[in-house]
């Protein structure tokens, strides 16, 4: 899953009842609009810069082996690999990883965060030297829990790379509270809209610390430098 529409979501949902599971359900519901609209281009910021912006933080890394956790239908996994890397790409969404394996270039398994949290798909084989999310972490306590699975999935020297959205991008819903997308944005017919957690970048700092990362590096995505940041890019590195 892979999510950064033009959409500004519209309520603060801070006080909002919410289920993260809810989230996986919307996103079962939307696994062909959201191929489509990934396949129509529908999404600027991603051609204008946040596609790029992903593939040239991981590579830089220069891993051989790495995890898309969070891979939608695969268009990552693809882009890594055809640099060389051998990668793995996971979802809990079982219409956007069939899509994604048609389409090959990688090993795709269906695996939801709540899978990983109790065991790994007897298909995948840690160590990884890279670990990735691309804006695909939407929750807040599964969040803090699959941090620490990341942790033990990577190697001594081991990175995860995570794209989300920038702390000062303008919208309602403020970090460190709960957002809505509806996609009332989106060209495509998408169903049901669902609370996302909005994070601070001292909430990441402390989640990535608490989980056993030791060196983090924070770097701004944006168009241009006349253009406001559109994504914050973390690395975070298992030892130091």
């Amino acid at each position: 899953m892979a999510l950064f529409s033009s959409a500004v979501p519209r309520s603060n949902a801070t006080n909002m009842a919410y289920s993260e599971t809810d989230i996986l359900k919307t996103w079962q519901l939307n696994a062909k609009p959201w191929i489509d609209t990934l396949k129509n281009g529908d999404i600027p910021s991603r051609a204008l810069a946040t596609n790029k912006a992903i593939v040239e933080a991981c590579l830089r890394l220069k891993p051989q082996r790495a995890l898309d956790i969070g891979c939608g239908e695969g268009w990552l996994c693809r882009a890594l690999g055809e640099a060389g890397v051998d990668m793995t790409g996971l979802d809990g969404v079982s219409g956007l990883i069939a899509d994604a394996q048609r389409k090959g270039g990688a090993k795709y398994l269906t695996c939801s965060y709540e899978d990983l949290l109790h065991g790994l798909p007897d298909e995948l084989s840690p160590p990884f030297d890279l670990a990735v999310c691309n804006f695909a972490l939407f929750g807040k306590d599964l969040t803090i829990a699959l941090a620490q699975v990341v942790h033990g999935l990577l190697t001594e020297q081991g990175h995860w790379v995570i794209q989300t959205l920038h702390p000062d991008y303008p919208m309602a819903a403020k970090p460190g509270s709960w957002a809505t997308e509806d996609w009332s944005a989106m060209k495509q017919p998408f169903q049901s809209g669902y609370a996302w957690y909005r994070w601070t970048k001292p909430g990441w700092q402390e989640l990535l610390q608490h989980a056993g990362f030791k060196e983090i590096k924070w770097s701004e995505v944006q168009v241009d430098e006349a253009s406001p940041p559109l994504a914050l890019l973390i690395e975070a590195r298992k030892q130091a």
